[in-house]
C-alpha cells in the first residue's frame, strides 16, 4: 500500500511560532528553537524506505519562501487550509488520499525526538486497524493516521488543545465502530519544564541509541550557555 507521511507545522517566523515560550524566550528564540525542531524530524525522516512519501502541510503563507527553500527537494508541500486545527488536519488527510495514498500518518511539529521505530509502528498498525493515535502527556495527541478519512473524529466540539482530546476521540472510534491502536506516550515541547525535561532525558546521548534530537539538543545548550533557560 502507498504510505504517506504529512508534518503539519506553522512556518517558524519570529513572533510567528513557539509563542507559549514567549515569556522565557525572545521571538527570535522562538523561530530558531522551531526552525531546530524541523531539522531533526527531516533527519529522522531520512531513514524511511523509498515507498513512503513526505509532505509537509505549513501555515501561514506569509514568508513561505525562504521556508520552502529550507525543506528537502523531494518532499511534497502544500497550505493548510480551514479555520481551526480539527478542519486543518481533515483537509490535510483530504488533500493526500486524494493523492491515491493509501496508508496516511499526520504528525504534529512539537515533538522533534519521536522516533523511526514510531513512525513505523503506525504504519504497521493500520494493517489491522482503522486508526492509530500516539498520544502526549498532556492528554492530546501528536500524530494520528488512518486509512480513510473519518469526519466525526474532526469536528469542532472536540476542543483541540483541552486534557481531553485523546480520551473524546477514543470514546468517538468506538461510537463509529473504529478499530484503535495506540502507541507509546510522547512529551510536547510546549514549555519552559518540557525543554528541561528534554535536556535531561537526554544528559548523555553519547551512550544513547535512540534517535537523537541532535539540532534542539544543540540549541537548548546553546541557550544554557547564553543564560537564557
Amino acid at each position: 500500500m502507498m504510505e504517506a507521511l504529512i508534518l503539519m507545522t506553522r512556518i517558524p517566523y519570529r513572533g510567528n511560532t513557539k509563542t507559549r515560550l514567549m515569556p522565557i524566550l525572545s521571538p527570535i528564540h522562538c523561530e530558531e528553537l522551531h526552525q531546530a525542531f524541523l531539522e531533526d524530524y527531516y533527519q529522522c525522516f531520512k531513514a524511511f524506505k523509498d515507498n513512503r512519501k513526505i509532505f509537509v502541510a505549513y501555515a501561514p503563507e506569509n514568508f513561505q519562501e525562504s521556508f520552502l527553500d529550507s525543506i528537502p527537494k523531494d518532499y511534497g508541500c502544500f497550505v493548510q487550509e480551514g479555520e481551526n486545527i480539527g478542519i486543518r488536519m481533515r483537509n490535510a488527510f483530504d488533500y493526500v488520499f486524494k493523492l491515491g495514498y493509501e496508508k496516511v500518518v499526520l504528525v504534529g511539529c512539537d515533538i522533534p525526538h519521536i522516533q523511526e521505530f514510531t513512525y513505523n509502528n503506525a504504519f504497521e498498525k493500520l494493517e489491522e486497524s482503522d486508526l492509530v493515535i500516539c498520544p502526549t502527556y498532556d492528554g492530546g495527541y501528536c500524530l494520528i493516521g488512518m486509512k480513510t478519512i473519518y469526519e466525526k473524529l474532526f469536528v469542532n466540539d472536540v476542543k483541540w488543545g483541552n486534557q481531553s482530546v485523546v480520551e473524546r476521540t477514543y470514546n468517538m472510534a468506538n461510537e463509529i465502530g473504529l478499530e484503535l491502536s495506540l502507541l507509546e506516550k510522547y512529551r510536547d515541547l510546549d514549555e519552559y519544564s518540557d525543554l528541561i525535561s528534554l535536556q535531561k532525558e537526554y544528559s548523555d546521548i553519547k551512550n544513547d541509541k535512540r534517535n537523537i534530537p541532535k539540532h534542539t539538543l544543540e540549541y537548548l545548550e546553546k541557550l544554557s550557555e547564553e543564560k537564557v533557560i
